[in-house]
């Protein structure tokens, strides 16, 4: 078993220390993760107004999670299928790239495991899409512009909680999508 000590955000670090057995193990996920962009407020919702559909990439999960059990297939396809249920368009890769802004969902999590199967991980969904430099028009990029994070711990058997958690979250990008896109 493990205690934890302390967990929480410190300048986009996620920090975790647990006990295991006597000894101090401490865990940073995150700079991968940087804690800016818009949240799921009205000016990260704003942002999803008028588009059309979206294209779905998933991350793979550490290679020690897929053998776990948290697959990038079934990740995948739980977001797209969720999407689909919200009446949201699933873009394919050709669509996508003919979509103003190429507008893309982005689910990434992260995670690192003590010796008994404990993962503390990092959870990101985010919506990305170019955008114009407004002083420089012929400059574009890729910004995320609306999204919801998370962090936690889960034991190896309890990595299908999850993915329902993932589930959870790409509901509310679809909830925050349909409340500007009726």
């Amino acid at each position: 078993d493990f205690v934890v000590i302390e967990d929480g955000f410190l300048l986009g670090l996620g920090i975790t220390l647990l006990v295991h057995d006597g000894l101090l193990l401490i865990t940073l996920i995150a700079v991968v993760f940087p804690l800016e962009g818009f949240d799921d407020d009205e000016t990260g919702r704003a942002t999803l107004r008028g588009l059309r559909g979206v294209a779905v990439i998933v991350e793979p999960p550490p290679e020690q999670m897929e053998k776990d059990g948290l697959l990038k297939t079934e990740i995948q396809t739980d977001a797209e299928l969720r999407l689909r249920l919200a009446n949201i368009r699933v873009l394919t890769t050709e669509e996508w790239l003919k979509t103003k802004g190429e507008p893309y969902l982005r689910i990434r999590v992260v995670g690192v495991s003590t010796p008994d199967g404990v993962y503390s991980y990092t959870l990101v969904v985010e919506l990305s899409q170019r955008v114009v430099l407004e002083r420089n028009p012929s400059i574009a990029t890729d910004v995320r512009t609306w999204w919801v994070g998370s962090y936690g711990y889960r034991h190896k058997t309890e990595l299908r909680r999850l993915r329902e958690f993932i589930r959870d979250q790409v509901d509310r990008f679809a909830n925050a999508y349909l409340s500007v896109n009726p």
